[in-house]
């Protein structure tokens, strides 16, 4: 009798945009700003074109993670790891396991 697999799981379609951002952000976490067209390159964790959307809902949610600032008529945003301890405990547990799977700063 032949072995049946089950399909292998693709993780980054299983992800909310949010969640595929702070990846993006986790793992390239010497590249200090982030735009919103960083997220619209096809790769791993693509988000499109409404990726200037979802930073601004990041934020929003999220004040203590992110800094921002004006880059043309964009804005570019980071993720405050210098301040980990303090924002890490308020985001929700979808944020956290991405910070946890994906941030390797501190290795």
């Amino acid at each position: 009798m032949p072995e049946i697999k089950a399909p292998a799981i693709n993780i980054g379609k299983a992800l909310t945009q949010h969640q595929k951002i702070v990846a993006t952000m986790c793992l390239e976490h010497t590249k200090e700003w982030w735009l919103p067209q960083d997220f619209m390159q096809p790769g791993e964790f693509f988000v499109g074109y409404e990726a200037s959307a979802r930073l601004s809902e990041l934020q929003s949610d999220n004040p203590t993670m992110f800094d921002s600032a004006r880059a043309g008529k964009y804005m570019k945003r980071r993720i405050r790891f210098e301040d980990g301890k303090e924002w890490y405990p308020n985001v929700s547990k979808e944020l956290q396991l991405m910070v946890k799977r994906y941030y390797k700063g501190n290795e």
